[in-house]
């Protein structure tokens, strides 16, 4: 499966349209990386083929593992003195691998650069940003006769450049946002004018708004100075905003590549597919309650399968799928779908189907055709499919803009606010434990060429993450399982990502217009187990009280010159039993401070939290009762956990705090279980570092779950997971829910996140919380417009209604007038101007639906213009 020499007059670029006027900056040769361990020769990149022309944007995507960032530092000569590399890296031309140390040293900083992912970790604490800017100016261009205060002169140039204002050149980097410690990284990346630009995950973790103004400075310098970009994420969507061309790599090698807009629009590989399906739609009613995860975990690099080694975990496998390819590495994808195919399997006629292939669209698979892609995901580049016969009218299309969607006519918030099953709990997941999709059973017959019951399936501990379908429950087109009457989705709520999902997930049911019967997505005979589309809400709870609440809270920390910074300043909060509630904003709004107060972990300076009704106590005896029954999720599990302890001695850590010495082995496996790690005797002894990102994210939530809490506060619980993990959390915090009647709030940047899980959002800006409702009413139809904001810059979102909004976040110590949004809102307008800058706005009460802005209950165009 190596991949070709490229041709003189016509050169292979796998990952997309050939420019042959100019030269490319970067060519990748047969690229190998092998790194050399205390477990052999571990092969990382395998092959890699590829050309980047000046001005070219090319996005590299794939789960952790595959080879991303190893091709990246490959590229610079980065990578750790066991790698083997073998193959050519020509950096304008010239062999990177054959450059000597001087000259090495020459080319970083002005013929590449590259972003890394983390931007506190790659500053210098002890100094101001300023200085690190200019230092490779003075590195490379000091024997020209630049002097310090030249070389900061241009650092300030560089600052403004990319966003940031002067008056934080003599800060340091913890006391930047993120956002702002991003753009430093790439003022330093562009301080000596280099060639190609690699970005590293560098809007991970980023929050939505942070995210499109960094995705739009990438945009806007690739543009205005001829750069190649290199942009490596595990979001396929943020990569298509960002870059022209994509592509996929999986266990080293490239599997899909072409234009941006064809590969999201007509993914040919199912991994592609599966990547695509991952990231939630909001506005799709096929996300709602069913995220969705590739099943397993990505493979190891030592143990690789024969043949494709994708295929243990693809749902089209087939007996030739186990054979070398015999041929190139990547194969042209058709442009036109042969006749009479479905999306899966062709029938027989060749790779291809006997139809020409299509420009610049490869793909590695040569047994999937394009007619199963997952549709364009980015709103805009392809006409919206018409409505079938009888939909209601207003009903929205998963290309209209995210706050101008609509439900189904008829279909209440309650309806669809909440998923659905006969026992009252939370949507399953696309997956069976065993690694079938739902609609297969274990005994069921395996598709042809499939290996045996058990072979190739995820193992029971792995992170495939999902559970049995409950009896009674039906899986809904594109893996969301629904309940009772509910009615049929509108195929124009069938987003490009659902139709990726229902190949992931197994063939999706077609409802049958005439007779209401599903077929399956290859024209086949009936399912038989059919099931509508819409979600259904969960039983109410009998308990209509609050498990956790704050009134008027308030945090404060002190700051230099006896100002106080309000963290948050006000805050009215109710979290129910049995509730998921999303608690979301930007970077800095006070998220993480509510998350801390509701758990005693800080203290407020006025307002109170309620635990049953009650207030918090204050003793240590009362507070230690406290956190047996509420109980913390952090966002990075590598640092929640100690590496030197096993599995079971981080688990039982909670149970030896709070004194509960019987049965602890029994308790400890339990909720290893109990948090999808099976069999959980398997795990006791390994430490974290032998555990994959999404196990170790399972042992937090075990450690957390074994003391038997109510509530569980998780904060951004899959902000840096990958595809294949993400879908399996979220999946975990719905069964959770459903089995023990956990009330859970998530902090979260992530919308599409509450999409996916949440009963309810509350969103947060400077402290206060802006607007509050039922997820699919605030994140459908806004009220207030900072939350349209956040909808609006959101990769899916169509450009034309993108709301970038200026500024940084606001200083917590300097709160304005008046309403605290309104100098970044895009709305404010005569004849409500003055009051919005002047008229305070009360907090919102926790049992309110609605939003604090002084033009709710106005009809308002975007613009701000009165109908």
């Amino acid at each position: 499966m190596t991949a070709p020499s490229p041709a003189p007059a016509a050169p292979l670029d796998p990952a997309g349209v050939h420019r042959a006027a100019a030269p490319p900056v970067l060519r990748l040769e047969d690229l190998h990386v092998v790194h050399h361990g205390s477990r052999g020769p571990v092969p990382a990149v395998r092959g890699v083929t590829l050309d980047l022309e000046p001005g070219g944007t090319l996005g590299v995507a794939g789960e952790s593992g595959c080879g991303k960032s190893t091709l990246a530092s490959a590229v610079l000569r980065l990578l750790p003195p066991a790698a083997r590399v073998t193959g050519r890296v020509l950096l304008d031309g010239e062999d990177v691998l054959g450059m000597i140390p001087g000259r090495l040293r020459a080319v970083r900083w002005t013929g590449a650069s590259i972003v890394f992912q983390g931007a506190l970790h790659s500053l210098n604490p002890v100094h101001r940003v300023v200085r690190q800017i200019a230092e490779p100016i003075l590195l490379h261009e000091g024997h020209t006769g630049v002097d310090r205060r030249a070389a900061e002169a241009r650092a300030l140039e560089l600052m403004e450049r990319v966003g940031l204002p002067a008056r934080r050149a003599r800060a340091y980097p913890h006391e930047l946002s993120g956002g702002q410690r991003q753009r430093v990284m790439i003022a330093m990346a562009l301080a000596c004018s280099p060639r190609l630009l690699i970005a590293d995950e560098a809007t991970t973790a980023l929050d939505v708004m942070v995210q499109a103004r960094v995705l739009d400075l990438l945009r806007r310098l690739v543009a205005e100075r001829d750069i190649a970009l290199m942009m490596i994420s595990h979001d396929l969507t943020v990569l298509a905003d960002t870059c022209e061309r994509l592509a996929v790599m999986y266990a080293g090698r490239i599997v899909e590549s072409g234009p941006a807009p064809t590969v999201l629009r007509r993914s040919a590989h199912p991994y592609t597919r599966g990547l695509i399906a991952a990231f939630p739609v909001i506005g799709d009613l096929a996300h709602r309650y069913a995220p969705r995860g590739l099943p397993g975990d990505p493979p190891d690099p030592s143990r690789l399968v024969a043949g494709c080694a994708f295929r243990p975990r693809c749902p089209l496998e087939r007996d030739a799928c186990a054979e070398p390819l015999d041929g190139p590495a990547l194969l042209p994808v058709p442009a036109v779908p042969p006749a009479g195919d479905g999306p899966g399997h062709g029938s027989g006629t060749g790779p291809t189907g006997g139809k020409p292939p299509g420009p610049d669209h490869r793909s590695a698979c040569p047994y999937a055709d394009a007619t199963a892609g997952s549709g364009d995901v980015r709103p805009g580049t392809a006409p919206t499919p018409d409505p079938p016969p009888g939909t209601p009218e207003g009903t929205g299309s998963a290309d209209a803009p995210p706050d101008r969607r609509r439900r189904p006519a008829g279909v209440s918030p309650a309806t669809v606010g909440r998923g659905a099953d006969p026992d009252g709990g939370a949507d399953t997941p696309p997956h069976n434990t065993d690694g079938t999709r739902h609609g297969r059973g274990p005994h069921d017959t395996p598709r042809a060429g499939a290996a045996p019951d058990g072979a190739g399936a995820a193992p029971s501990g792995s992170d495939s993450g999902a559970e049995p379908r409950p009896a009674g429950e039906t899986p809904a087109p594109g893996g969301g399982p629904v309940g009772g009457d509910a009615r049929p989705v509108p195929s124009a709520h069938r987003s490009r990502r659902a139709a990726a999902a229902s190949v992931v997930g197994g063939s999706a049911p077609t409802p049958d217009p005439g007779t209401g019967a599903a077929t399956t997505a290859a024209g086949g005979a009936p399912d038989p187990d059919p099931g509508p589309a819409v979600p259904h809400p969960p039983a109410e709870p009998t308990d209509r009280g609050t498990v956790l609440g704050a009134r008027g809270l308030t945090v404060g920390f002190p700051l230099r010159g006896r100002r106080v910074a309000r963290a948050v300043d006000g805050v009215d909060l109710d979290l129910r039993p049995g509730e998921i509630l999303a608690l979301a904003g930007e970077s800095g709004c006070g998220k993480t401070t509510v998350a801390r107060a509701l758990l005693g972990l800080e203290p407020p300076t006025a307002g109170e939290v309620l635990h049953r009704g009650r207030p918090l106590p204050r003793t240590r005896r009362g507070l230690l009762a406290f956190r047996r029954a509420a109980q913390l999720v952090l966002q990075d599990p590598t640092g929640a956990l100690n590496p030197r302890h096993t599995v079971y001695e981080a688990v039982a850590e909670g149970l030896r705090v709070h004194g509960i010495r019987d049965r602890e082995e029994e308790r400890v496996a339990a909720a290893l279980s109990r948090a999808g790690l099976r069999p959980p005797g398997s795990f006791f002894h390994a430490r974290p570092h032998e555990l994959s990102g999404g196990q170790r994210q399972r042992v937090v939530i075990a450690g957390a779950l074994v003391t038997g809490p109510s509530v569980l506060i998780a904060d951004e619980p899959v902000a840096s997971l990958d595809a294949s993990v993400r879908g399996e959390i979220l999946a975990l915090l719905l069964r959770l829910r459903r089995e023990t009647g956990l009330a859970a709030l998530v902090v979260t940047h992530d919308l599409g996140l509450a999409w996916n899980i949440a009963d309810r959002v509350a969103v947060m800006y400077l402290g206060r919380i802006v607007e509050i409702g039922p997820t699919e009413r605030v994140l459908t139809d806004p009220r207030h417009p900072y939350t349209r904001a956040l909808l609006s810059v959101l990769p899916d979102a169509p450009p034309g209604g993108r709301r970038l909004l200026a500024g940084e976040s606001p200083d917590a110590a300097a709160v304005p007038g008046g309403c605290r949004f309104h100098p970044r809102c895009p709305e404010v307008a005569p004849p409500h101007a003055d009051a919005c800058r002047a008229v305070p706005l009360p907090p919102l009460p926790a049992d309110r639906d609605g939003a604090a802005c002084h033009l709710t209950g106005r009809e308002w165009s975007r613009h701000g213009e009165s109908r």
